[in-house]
């Protein structure tokens, strides 16, 4: 180890290879912290600057993945570790291009450049960039460039054919055009007219809206469903409880409908308008516990094969000591290019039904009567029969659904995502007459399967033989021993001997 160099000619790469170990780290008594800041702004690595319950956001958005949906609390710095990360790039690679895109262009003074002018506090002069305030534009040194644009006004159109290698919309949920500005404008720009990845990523980050019918909600779905949304609450930041607490007392506390959109990524719909308002992802979403007695229980298949949205079959067993409905599995499909047939449905659904229950075969399948030659086609041609179910009011169905969550006798396997995510979302339309329509969930079809299936089971019959309940030990008397007979009776004990043994004797 060499001996520390305070300044050699105003070479800091000088003194920073004299005061490096033999395997290549710096000495910590060596070595300055200003000295440490400037190597790591040179190789282009603010890790530094993330805090402990930033990091899983941070690293995901190294991965090769071309489109993030993040859904994040407030306070959490996500904005921060996004700017972050690309400021990183930027610096790395000469030439680089971002576009960062926010609701409206007040909010880029309000909270974008705020955070990069925190972010770049301690960078090097030499690779600090240079702000053109007039349009919002960052240069740096080796030419990377940074554009900012506010989404109002239709000045999101001018991204339209500017190529960059990263886009973010910042407060997406907040964004009033987000949808066009997603499909009509950057993901042209990022796929080619296959659909395969030309060039860019996309990051799309947000407290939740507070409009449920946002584009930014239906994303939510769609990454939810495939298990993709990136989701962080402001419990998983770094304040204490009681910064929590203090956090939630503007709002109302809690329970208010803000704090829980805001801070716990929650949904919050109007309850009067929730198909299902008492599920409860904490206390409805589990996986069945197997017992001695997994053979014996009744199996069931639901069923709504709806061509013009999703067609979805779930998989379920009931409990009947447990009085539970356990969902364990599910097929969806859609049928946007018209390409689903019978065979691919009966393929499939024997596949899925083979892995959730084994060898044990189904009580009953049981669907929509509204595809009765369908259900004819499963049965004859492909020997997987299907029963019609027999409808209640739609109100009734619903009710007795919304009883068993209330009593906590129906319980969704995790595995079930478009499940789980259509009793979260799904609402009546505005007159109460229908479901409403989401491009997600379709016409909330799982619910559908789910209620034909709630109507449609066996709750009064115990599938296990009454033998399988006995116990040798205290319900049947040995007649060659008397250590299991009460009180040691011997009198009666020697009576029952003789009655069931003088066979024996013969």
């Amino acid at each position: 180890m060499t001996k520390p160099v305070d300044k050699v000619n105003g070479n800091t790469k000088k003194v920073l290879k004299q005061t490096r170990t033999k395997d290549g780290r710096f000495d910590k008594a060596l070595v300055t912290k200003a000295q440490i800041v400037k190597e790591l702004w040179k190789r282009g690595n603010l890790k530094y600057k993330i805090l402990p319950h930033q990091l899983s956001l941070y690293e995901s958005l190294h991965d090769e993945n071309l489109l993030h949906v993040i859904n994040c609390s407030r306070r959490f710095g996500k904005t921060f570790t996004l700017c972050c990360y690309i400021i990183e790039q930027c610096i790395k690679n000469p030439n680089y291009s971002v576009t960062i895109v926010a609701p409206t262009e007040k909010q880029l003074g309000e909270f974008i450049e705020p955070t990069m002018k925190k972010i770049f506090k301690d960078c090097p002069l030499e690779l600090k960039p240079k702000m053109r305030a007039s349009n919002h534009v960052y240069v740096f040194p080796n030419d990377s460039v940074i554009r900012i644009h506010g989404a109002d006004k239709g000045n999101f159109k001018t991204i339209r054919g500017n190529e960059s290698d990263i886009y973010i919309i910042d407060e997406a949920g907040f964004v009033d055009n987000l949808e066009e500005l997603f499909l009509s404008v950057l993901l042209p720009i990022i796929q080619d007219t296959t659909g395969k990845a030309k060039k860019g990523k996309i990051f799309i980050s947000s407290t939740r809206s507070p409009n449920p019918n946002h584009y930014f909600e239906t994303l939510i779905d769609e990454f939810e469903v495939k298990g993709k949304l990136q989701k962080y609450t402001i419990h998983q930041a770094h304040y204490s409880e009681k910064e929590i607490i203090e956090m939630a007392v503007p709002y109302g506390g809690f329970d208010s409908p803000a704090w829980r959109r805001e801070y716990l990524c929650e949904r919050v719909a109007d309850v009067k308008r929730q198909i299902i308002p008492e599920f409860d992802e904490t206390k409805h979403v589990r996986t069945r516990t197997k017992d001695n007695f997994d053979s014996y229980h009744h199996r069931y298949v639901f069923a709504d094969l709806g061509f013009r949205d999703l067609t979805v079959f779930l998989f379920a067993t009931y409990v009947f000591s447990e009085a539970t409905l356990y969902i364990e599995n599910e097929w969806v499909s859609e049928n946007e290019d018209n390409t689903l047939t019978t065979e691919i449905i009966a393929k499939n659904v024997r596949q899925k039904e083979l892995e959730t229950f084994g060898s044990v075969i189904p009580l009953i399948r049981i669907g929509d009567n509204d595809n009765l030659l369908l259900f004819n086609d499963l049965t004859t041609k492909y020997g997987y029969s299907i029963f019609s179910v027999h409808k209640q009011p739609k109100e009734s169905m619903i009710n007795q659904t919304k009883i068993m969550f209330s009593q906590n006798r129906i319980a969704v396997d995790p595995k079930c995502k478009n499940l789980i995510t259509t009793l979260k979302s799904g609402l009546w339309n505005n007159t109460r007459t229908d479901f409403e329509r989401n491009k997600i969930i379709g016409h909330c079809d799982s619910i559908s399967a789910l209620i034909y299936g709630i109507i449609s089971i066996d709750y009064n019959r115990n599938p296990i033989p009454f033998t399988q309940l006995i116990n040798p030990e205290t319900q049947i008397v040995n007649p060659l021993t008397t250590t299991n007979y009460i009180n040691n009776d011997s009198k009666r004990f020697e009576a029952l001997q003789k009655a069931f043994t003088s066979h024996l004797d013969d």
